[in-house]
């Protein structure tokens, strides 16, 4: 018989199977905010099976698929104090696409610049940007510029480049793309 996962946030009779569950956090600074905005100080907490639903979290402490760093329930806690601890500041910073004159918007799925340093200095190189590795956790390209075979399920395949729609300032729109200038890809162990 499978196991039942609902919210454990009182009074939350949230039973929309579609609503995302989060599991509660490792981190122990955060997961005694956690315990003092629900009101479960003192007790002892099973981390692996105790959820909070989504309907608990600001929209900006939410993720794709996860809660974003730092992320606390503070909406319809189920219990009359107000939350003692915020989530995580709403960020000012918008992500955009960094491939020059890209016509991205929120509609396009982007993708961080990968860790590998040759995959990283491969787009670096298609994109004919000037950006060094270790600014690389600042850096997204929309899925506009990859082969449509390259993106499964909003991944990007491992060793994916991007090829399409790169818009440099002297060539204009470049679709083509030369694998001369491309480093060989990295042997993962």
């Amino acid at each position: 018989m499978p196991r039942i996962r609902k919210c454990c946030v009182r009074e939350c009779n949230n039973d929309n199977k579609k609503c995302n569950l989060f599991v509660w956090p490792k981190n122990e600074k955060i997961a005694r905010k956690w315990c003092r905005n629900l009101g479960f100080e003192g007790r002892k907490i099973a981390t692996t099976n105790t959820f909070v639903c989504a309907m608990h979290f600001e929209d900006y402490a939410l993720g794709a698929k996860r809660l974003k760093i730092g992320a606390v329930p503070t909406l319809k806690l189920g219990k009359s104090d107000d939350a003692v601890y915020l989530s995580i500041k709403k960020s000012n910073e918008v992500r955009t696409c960094c491939a020059k004159g890209c016509p991205s918007d929120e509609k396009d799925i982007l993708f961080a610049f990968p860790d590998d340093e040759i995959d990283f200095d491969n787009w670096v190189l298609a994109l004919k940007i000037s950006t060094s590795y270790s600014d690389r956790r600042k850096l997204f390209i929309c899925d506009r510029h990859f082969d449509v075979d390259s993106i499964i399920n909003k991944k990007l395949k491992e060793g994916a480049i991007p090829k399409h729609n790169l818009f440099y300032e002297t060539v204009g729109n470049c679709s083509s793309f030369s694998s001369n200038r491309v480093l060989h890809p990295s042997k993962r162990q």
